[in-house]
């Protein structure tokens, strides 16, 4: 599967080592690699977590979007470097569905593995979350 990465945090100065750029960015590529997945675009930005100020974000929706996506998937370092508002969350995760296109949030290592959060949403509009645990 072709992804495309995107890692943000809110400051330049990280609130913990995990948080940085670098570190979302080495975290996300290596899950990819281990996964048999190409890396198709890397989509970074320090920003705040209001959407609507995230100049990458807005370029990773619309390639995302767009009839001819170069990848179909997006790879996130949990749901908060996504959006931290709920509503504009499944609002975006809803077109991105529709576009076939996978939103696959990969956690940290823990000694237990790596968790992955899927978020399912149907057609009528419910959502269903799921954790799975997966070695590295």
């Amino acid at each position: 599967m072709n992804i495309a990465i995107y890692a943000r945090t809110a400051t330049s100065v990280p609130d913990n080592e995990f948080n940085s750029l670098k570190s979302q960015v080495e975290h996300l590529n290596a899950w990819a690699i281990s996964k048999g997945h190409n890396v198709a675009a890397i989509y970074q930005e320090i920003a705040p977590g209001n959407t609507e100020l995230r100049t990458e974000f807005h370029r990773l929706i619309a390639c995302a979007l767009a009839k001819d996506h170069p990848f179909d998937g997006i790879a996130i370092a949990g749901l908060s470097r996504f959006s931290r508002n709920i509503d504009q969350c499944l609002r975006y995760k809803r077109c991105l569905s529709k576009a076939k296109v996978d939103l696959i949030t990969v956690r940290p290592m823990h000694r237990y593995g790596c968790p992955t959060l899927e978020i399912n949403l149907s057609d009528n509009g419910w959502c269903s979350q799921m954790l799975k645990w997966e070695k590295m």
